[in-house]
């Protein structure tokens, strides 16, 4: 289904760069705190856009079981296993930022 890898891709990319910018938050915590609160800043937004993606995913999977009754067995183990990565990821970068909030 091209509609949730294309939305996938996106969530993945959003990580991403949540991931990033809150390492550079760290990098640039000493010597420029206005630069690392805004890396601080920039990954919390980054993270805050997956939610309307995510809800539209799951949105589409339930108009396709309502339409066309369960998806393809293979289609949801992929999603759930791309799920399931980008739950971990995501919880680890709300650890680096709950550190960087934390003054570590």
């Amino acid at each position: 289904m091209i509609v949730i890898q294309d939305a996938n891709d996106t969530i993945v990319e959003d990580i991403e760069k949540a991931e990033k910018n809150i390492r550079k938050a760290f990098t640039h915590k000493i010597k420029h705190p206005d630069l690392a609160k805004a890396f601080y800043n920039h990954s919390i937004y980054d993270l805050e856009k997956i939610k309307p993606i995510h809800d539209s995913i799951v949105a589409f999977i339930k108009e396709y079981r309502e339409e066309n009754g369960e998806p393809p067995a293979p289609m949801i183990a992929i999603y759930d296993y791309e799920h399931r990565k980008q739950i971990e990821r995501i919880n680890e970068i709300k650890r680096l930022q709950e550190m960087y909030n934390n003054g570590l």
